[in-house]
């Protein structure tokens, strides 16, 4: 340190004297030395100040860079995405994913729907032939239907997810670029709430639908727990009367007389009344007492604890719960109370992690279709497989880039030089001639003068335009056209300035920049996904009946009840069941019912829509939000709408296609008949009369008469009368719902008709009832904007929702402030400005005048040959700087260092050049198809072509045309037809022509339902529009296009079979009864019963197959009577079933193929007949779709105004040349001054050497260095191969668990390195721990196994050291094949070091795990642990081979622990081992005498002999020491706290240290067992070893090794001890 502090001064000093010595202008003879010297200070000021003004500005000018990655990995992927993801883009090639290749589900449903009580071996158990003789509260009259139901839940709602889940996995997800995993995560969990929102909506919709449909018609259930009959036979007077449940009662304190109907819940109001259920002691039908409530007096014997009884099993299921269920106990005691059922275990109440408890309402559970869990998982790597990228690229800016302000920097300064070198003497002259007055004494005094005199007039000058810039800074106003105020325009300036980098930019400035720069702008969302609800509503406005007084209890419906004025008076007549007193009240509930519906439909269906996310990853422009979300209410209003619509039609048409009875006998009327001295009892459809047509219910859905008021005599009661006062609008159809659907508001529009409503309240009944005060019933507005006529039917406006209109509104703003992308990126493309040319010129003027002035003289050498030019040209440039030294050495020296750098940086230059890339864009204004194509296949990854129109219809350039079975356009299903049939049939003597015909009847109107659904559904199909910003290539066009089609076909039949399938199997559990008696036939009673109609199970296929007890494939031939002949007869294919629904499903057509069947003359053809009509029903009758799509047309709508794209290309010739021109005059400048001028500087420095040691402290640049030092040393060509970098190179893990290198330390990445070892032909090796830590503290591989050895492969790590620290206590033959079979799996051979120090002896297992073991603990730099060591080692010789090797640890030699004897010693003995040699020294410090030991060929090419088997020890010493080497633990034998090695002399009987010297005395009891251990001073014997192993050539390889610290004598070797 001394010698430099003593020279620091002189350095500084001759610095300082060079710079003020320096006289450029020598050679100019006209100028004096001030002038020169002048000149010469002016030319470095202004040289000066022009580089500090180029690297400024320079340094400001951000560079954009394009990089292209080939075949990425996902961890390259995963780290580039977080680096750059506004600009990192990976073009899939597989665009079109299916999302089941990354995407899995494995639903997890309520443990009842996997318990035996869903089982049919329990539900058959339930069932009883008498179960109708129970009690309406009787848990055994209900239990099997209720079970039934619960079974069909659990079916349903496991089919309705597993067929969502199946089409949803089934579709493919489009995406043209790869998602980031942020994105993707995001996307998929959107996508499956959505899927489960949208699955629970549907199912409970249709569950609702199905309910209010059986309730608002007054179905009767067998099980007449709802409605039931009284007739006494041989009297015409059949009365219909409605269960009633008591609300509440005291179980404990129940009173014998029951309390009356009128405060009780009944059916005939809803379905929703129910009561406990138990196990009556009543087992007789006549306990059911006409028009009173159902009691439970005597009381049950117990009740089913949560179970409740109802009008139908399914609102009563609804409301209870499983708790006896979950009770031991209470299932026992049920078990024992009902014969024959199963031995059931109960369900677990100590479930874990259960969404529900045993007191969860079932309504509860169905709601959310019997789900615990969907237990969805995703795969980012299955997806990004799929996906497979062929490349990525992805862009970067930099501004304040060392190189590139170099090297722009150098190419100007040769301009710089040239116009300065011939500008600054003009500038002197200049100055001269003004300062002609003043004399100068001597060349020193005037230099001192002018100096002075130029800091006072430059300092003035200087001050004077500082001045002018800062008031010129200060009073800047950028916005003086758009600012009155000058003071604001200034601070708007500021405020301009300091934002200018656009972060957090506005919507305002995003849309500026949108339509400046729409190709290439970038603004990232911060947040992704923004739920519907924040950026955009929906409201609907209802027809105003919804919103009237007339469904309102307050309001018109005080109209009803009518109070009897003589309630005694038991002759007094009662209303027509016609009369409009009678069903105008149900009229008005139905339709306040359908308003709630209608609202509670659209409210669900906008709850799905706003709980929807709008996941984006870049804003959008105003226009293309709006057009984005008026495509979403668009499809959003037409699906509600439609998809409502559907649901109803098929679940009211299968109401009335089934002939279910209704309990008013609106559609058909009983009959009875003695039969064989048996009254009998059937059901015939009733006719009406309207306009003197009559009209059949059996034949029609559209009978109606209209509805009003008739009188009180009996001849006004007549089935065929007429009412005497009608109501305009009002009808009165064959069930209840038709009574709404096929009437009109138009009444209710006019005051007057309100009026006679009013008028007409007690026609002709005045004398019976009280009258009323009805005031301020106003009539419905006829001016209010209506879509709907006043004579509009009900069935359009329901199935309209009776949505008027909708009311929508949007929020730009919200929608980009909830993006709020932090920043925006943008790439201009612009012309080169003049700035540009002139630097760019200068940059060229200095290159191409030092070019010309070395090409120039030898043109003209060659045109005038004269011979003086060419001595001229040949002098060297350096030497013209020198002061009359020209053959110096110190001239020499600094003309070969010019040429060596000079030459080397242009060599640099020109690679850098010509590897580097340009990118090229371009712009096509108004594209055809064929260029877009060809565009698209040549620059697929940086075209881009925005559509002028965003949202396109797809029937714009798609036609969908399905073609069903020819059944559904025949003869067979024309009203006609099937009326034929049914006019054929007899109530008593042929009534399957009745249900023939009905079948025919709802063939066609299921063909007619289908034909509807699959309109409705392509209808939405090509109403809805294909949103792309960008065109759509021809082939992703085709492949999204086919994808969403195949998804239509096949979710139209599934979504349409489900419901339909729930629907009949939900009117079988509900056990409805028909008015052909197909499940339950209807048998009249006794007068102990009140000859109140039981019920009866109907048997099927020889009493074998039950419609009760949930058979749904129960038939029977139907049976004709032919006319002609009066015989029986039976059409093949034809059968009746447990409703008509399922007869005809059951059925074939096979007797169409037969004209003579029928005496039929159809054609039909193609028709099989063994395919039954159920399973066409569910296929909605589709054969095939076919579908015409025109890529033509989707492009002339998109139609792109400009296309623009860009490519990457190699620097041409032409741009090198110029650049290297640009540079060369720079850089010989520098390099003049540099060379010239620093020789004569470093010549006197003090040269030093730094020797470090790496451990923890290195860095890539080292690395880098020692590869290159291997390399130049001759070590690589020796052998030496693996680069092994050892602890300490990781930091951390990211949010993904991929393990992170040191940014610091190895700021280009492990992969950048590994690729520049691959480069120099040398592999590379890692380290890592089987631990949670390192050694060192890092992270270590322990439960990352398979993400590191993934990550390492990717790396390309031909080499992993495995470390033992930080573990979790297991053993490390459990921790380390875990790590192998993880390398294994990544496919890459990769060396796999087992590093556990030997302490599990790893040579006894670790051959099927690693490549190589340790089998010893760290070693040191010393004699004594390398000898130790080594000893160790040998233990396990037999234990290695090829493929697995011993390990002593690595190479320390040169390190200084020993003498280079020693090290040789250290060296063979490791190479005779077959050990793995690697250097553990400092190769950048390496002596020749430590190289030679590393380069000894012969020696290396023992341990590298293909045999492979390790040399060992054969002989101990002189002495013939026959002991083995033994280590103890005993304390007394250790030294210095560590372990020794000891040898046992058979000569003297000692055993010996082989370190200190120490012998031991042992002394030794009875049992000859060590007893006492005593350390004493002995002489060693002299320790000789020979070691030797065979070779792949036959021959033996020896070692002599001495290890005594003195000479020894002569070594002799026999060839016995070689065998």
């Amino acid at each position: 340190m001394a010698s430099v502090e003593k020279t620091s001064p002189k350095f500084l000093q001759r610095i300082t004297d060079r710079i003020v010595q320096l006289n450029l202008y020598k050679d100019k003879e006209s100028f004096s030395f001030f002038q020169q010297i002048s000149a010469t200070r002016i030319f470095v000021v202004l040289f000066t100040l022009s580089i500090l003004i180029l690297l400024i500005s320079t340094g400001i000018n951000s560079q954009t860079y394009v990089v292209t990655i080939s075949s990425p990995s996902l961890t390259n992927f995963e780290e580039l995405s977080m680096k750059y993801p506004s600009t990192f883009s990976c073009p899939c090639s597989q665009i079109s994913i299916p999302y089941k290749k990354f995407l899995t589900f494995n639903p997890e449903y309520h443990q009842i729907c996997s318990s035996e009580f869903i089982s049919d071996k329990w539900i058959l158990s339930l069932f009883n032939m008498a179960m109708t003789d129970n009690y309406p509260l009787d848990f055994r009259l209900i239990a099997l239907s209720q079970f039934q139901f619960l079974a069909l839940f659990c079916r349903s709602t496991k089919t309705t997810i597993s067929n969502a889940i199946e089409q949803f996995l089934s579709s493919e997800m489009i995406s043209s670029h790869t998602l980031f995993r942020n994105t993707f995560n995001i996307q998929m969990a959107t996508l499956v709430e959505q899927l489960q929102s949208i699955t629970i909506i549907n199912y409970n919709r249709t569950n609702r639908l199905l309910s209010l449909s059986m309730t608002q018609n007054h179905i009767f259930s067998s099980l007449r727990t709802n409605f039931y009959v009284q007739n006494t036979p041989g009297t015409i007077k059949f009365i219909t009367y409605s269960g009633f449940y008591a609300y509440s009662i005291d179980q404990y304190n129940i009173s014998s007389i029951p309390i009356d109907v009128e405060d009780a819940c009944s059916c005939s109001d809803t379905f929703d009344c129910k009561f406990p259920s138990g196990i009556f002691n009543w087992s007789k039908a006549g306990s059911i007492i006409p028009d009173k409530t159902f009691w439970p007096y005597p009381s049950a014997l117990f009740l089913i604890n949560g179970m409740q009884t109802g009008c139908i099993p399914q609102t009563s299921l609804l409301s209870s719960t499983l708790e006896c269920f979950f009770n031991n106990t209470c299932l026992n005691l049920l078990l024992s109370s009902i014969n024959n059922l199963i031995d059931i275990n109960p369900l677990n109440i100590t479930k874990d992690l259960s969404n529900y408890n045993p007191n969860t309402l079932i309504s509860d559970i169905v709601i959310n279709l019997m789900i615990e869990s969907l237990h969805n998982i995703t795969d980012f790597q299955d997806y990004f497989e799929a996906c497979a990228p062929k490349t990525c690229t992805y862009s970067y800016s930099q501004r304040f880039g060392i190189i590139y302000m170099i090297t722009t920097v150098i190419g100007l300064c040769g301009g710089l030089n040239v116009v300065l070198r011939i500008l600054s003497p003009f500038l002197i002259l200049f100055i001269m001639r003004k300062k002609d007055s003043l004399k100068m004494i001597d060349e020193i005094n005037e230099i001192k003068l002018e100096v002075n005199q130029n800091k006072v007039s430059m300092k003035d000058r200087i001050n004077k335009h500082y001045m002018k810039v800062r008031e010129t800074l200060t009073t800047l106003n950028l916005f003086k056209k758009t600012l009155v105020d000058v003071l604001h325009g200034i601070y708007s300036t500021r405020v301009y300035i300091i934002f200018l980098c656009i972060n957090n930019p506005t919507h305002l400035q995003f849309e500026e920049l949108h339509e400046k720069y729409s190709s290439t702008l970038s603004c990232p969302c911060e947040h992704l996904s923004i739920i519907y609800s924040s950026i955009m509503n929906i409201q609907p406005r209802y027809h105003q009946i919804c919103q009237s007084t007339f469904i309102q209890q307050d309001g018109w419906l005080v109209y009803w009840p009518f109070e009897s004025i003589n309630s005694s008076d038991l002759n007094a007549p009662s209303f027509f069941g016609s009369d409009f007193r009678i069903t105008g009240q149900s009229f008005f509930d139905q339709l306040n019912t359908f308003c709630d519906l209608a609202t509670e439909m659209v409210i669900t269906s906008t709850e799905v829509f706003n709980r929807t996310n709008f996941v984006n990853a870049q804003p959008l422009t105003q226009d293309d939000f709006n057009a984005q979300t008026l495509a979403l209410f668009t499809q959003f209003k037409q699906q509600t709408t439609e998809s409502f619509s559907s649901l109803f039609n098929l679940v009211y048409n299968t109401i009335r296609l089934n002939q279910y009875l209704v309990a008013g006998a609106t559609n058909a009327v009983p009959r009875s008949q003695k039969i064989n001295g048996t009254w009998n009892i059937r059901y015939q459809s009733k006719i009406y009369t309207n306009n003197n047509e009559t009209c059949s219910c059996g034949i029609s859905s559209q009978c109606i008469k209209s509805q009003g008021f008739y009188c009180s005599a009996p001849s006004c009661h007549l089935g065929t009368a007429l009412p005497n006062y009608t109501i305009p609008g009002l009808n009165v159809g064959c069930f209840p719902i038709d009574s709404i659907l096929l009437s009109t508001l138009e009444c209710f529009f006019n005051e007057s008709c309100i009026q006679m409503l009013i008028d007409l309240r007690l026609y002709d009944f005045d004398k019976y009832f009280s009258p009323i005060n009805i005031t301020n019933k106003t009539a419905l507005d006829r001016l209010l904007k209506s879509q709907f006529l006043p004579n509009t039917t009900l069935e359009i406006i329901i199935s309209k929702l009776f949505i008027e209109d909708w009311t929508e509104t949007v929020d730009y703003a919200s929608h980009y402030l909830q993006c709020q992308p932090k920043f925006c990126k943008y790439t201009i493309i612009e012309k080169r400005q003049p700035i540009f040319i002139i630097t760019n010129i200068i940059g060229l003027l200095g290159g191409l005048t030092v070019i010309l002035r070395i090409i120039v003289p030898y043109l003209v050498k060659i045109i005038r040959r004269i011979y003086h030019y060419c001595h001229d040209c040949q002098q060297n440039e350096i030497n013209k700087k020198s002061t009359h030294k020209s053959t110096s050495d110190y001239q020499l020296l600094a003309s070969r260092v010019y040429l060596i750098l000079l030459i080397f940086a242009i060599v640099i230059i020109t690679l850098s050049i010509g590897l580097s890339q340009q990118t090229q864009s371009f712009t096509i204004q108004s594209p055809t198809v064929d260029q877009f194509e060809y565009l698209y296949s040549q620059y697929s990854t940086t075209l881009t072509c925005p559509c002028t129109q965003i949202a396109i219809p797809f029937k714009k350039f798609l036609d969908l045309s399905p073609m069903m079975h020819q059944i559904c356009s025949s003869q067979f299903v024309l009203s006609n037809w099937s009326t034929i049939l049914y006019n054929m049939g007899s109530t008593w003597s042929v009534p399957d022509w009745f249900l023939l015909g009905t079948q025919f009847r709802l063939l066609s109107s299921l063909c007619n339902l289908a034909k509807n659904v699959i309109d409705q559904s392509k209808s939405n199909f090509l109403s809805n529009k294909l949103i792309s910003v960008e065109t759509i290539s021809l082939n992703l066009f085709y492949s999204q296009l086919n994808s969403m089609i195949n998804l239509l076909i096949t979710q139209t039949p599934m979504n349409f079979r489900d419901t339909f399938t729930f629907i009949i199997n939900a009117h079988q559990s509900n056990q409805l009864q028909d008015q052909f008696m197909s499940s339950w036939k209807m048998t009249y009673s006794t007068l102990e019963e009140s000859y109140v109609f039981r019920t009866v199970p109907v048997t099927y296929n020889n009493n074998t197959c039950i419609c009760a007890a949930g058979m749904s494939t129960c038939s029977r031939t139907l049976n004709f009577l032919r006319p002609s002949t009066n015989t029986t007869i039976t059409f093949p294919g034809f059968n009746a079933g447990c409703s008509a629904v399922f007869g005809l499903r059951v059925s074939t057509f096979e007797c169409l193929y037969d004209q003579t069947s029928l005496n039929l003359s159809a054609n039909i053809q193609h028709i099989s007949n063994t395919t039954t009509i159920g399973s066409l029903i569910d296929n909605l009758f589709i054969e095939t779709w076919s579908n015409i799509s025109n890529y033509s047309s989707y492009f002339h709508e998109c139609a792109p105004a400009t296309c623009q794209y860009s490519y990457v290309k190699q620097n041409d010739f032409i741009y090198i040349l110029t650049t290297l021109l640009g540079l060369y005059g720079g850089l010989t400048i520098a390099l003049r001054l540099i060379v010239w001028h620093g020789i004569g500087i470093v010549l006197q420095l003090v040269r030093w050497n730094s020797w470090y040691n790496f451990w923890c402290n290195y860095s890539e640049k080292r690395i880098q260095q020692t590869v290159d030092i291997i390399i130049n040393s001759g070590l690589a060509a020796a052998g030496y191969e693996y680069i092994n970098l050892d602890d300490c190179w990781q930091v951390g893990r990211d949010v993904n668990g991929t393990i992170l290198a040191d940014p610091i330390v190895f700021p280009s990445g492990i992969r950048a390195l590994v690729d520049y070892v691959h480069s120099r032909k040398l592999k590379f090796g890692l380290y890592s721990d089987a631990g949670y830590k390192t050694c060192a503290g890092r992270p270590g591989s322990l439960g990352y196994e398979t993400k590191d050895a993934n990550t390492y492969a990717s790396w390309g790590i031909d080499f992993l050291k495995y470390d033992n620290c930080n573990t979790d206590g297991t053993k490390p033959e459990v921790r380390y094949p875990v790590m192998r079979d993880a390398l294994n799996a990544t496919g890459r051979p990769i060396f796999y070091s087992l590093c556990e120090w030997g302490v599990d002896t790893p040579a006894l297992w670790a051959a099927d795990v690693g490549n190589s073991w340790r089998t010893t603990d760290d070693i040191s730099d010393n004699w004594e642990s390398m000898t130790h060591t080594i000893d160790i080692n040998n233990q396990f010789a037999d234990k290695a081979g090829p493929g697995g090797w011993n390990d002593p640890d690595m190479l320390r030699i040169g390190n200084g622990g020993m003498t280079n004897t020693e090290y040789i010693s250290y060296f063979s003995l490791w190479a005779i081992s077959k050990a793995p040699l690697l250097i553990g020294g400092d190769v950048t410090n390496m002596s020749q005498a430590t190289l030679n030991i590393y380069l000894n060929r012969e020696v290396i090419a023992v341990n590298q002999d293909s045999l492979g088997i390790q040399g060992k020890k054969i002989v101990v010493s002189s002495s013939q020491l026959s002991s083995a080497v033994f280590m103890t633990e005993c304390a007394p034998l250790r030294t210095n706290n560590k372990r020794q090695k000891w040898i046992y002399d058979v000569n003297d009987g000692q055993i010996k240290s082989v370190m200190n010297g120490q012998c031991l005395t042992i002394d030794k009891g009875d049992s000859n067992e060590l007893t006492n251990i005593i350390t004493t001073s002995c002489q060693i014997q002299q320790n000789i070893e020979i070691w030797a192993g065979p070779l792949s050539d036959g021959s033996q390889a020896v070692l002599l090794f001495n290890r005594n610290s003195t000479d020894s004598e002569i070594i002799t070797v026999k060839w016995t001890d070689l065998d």
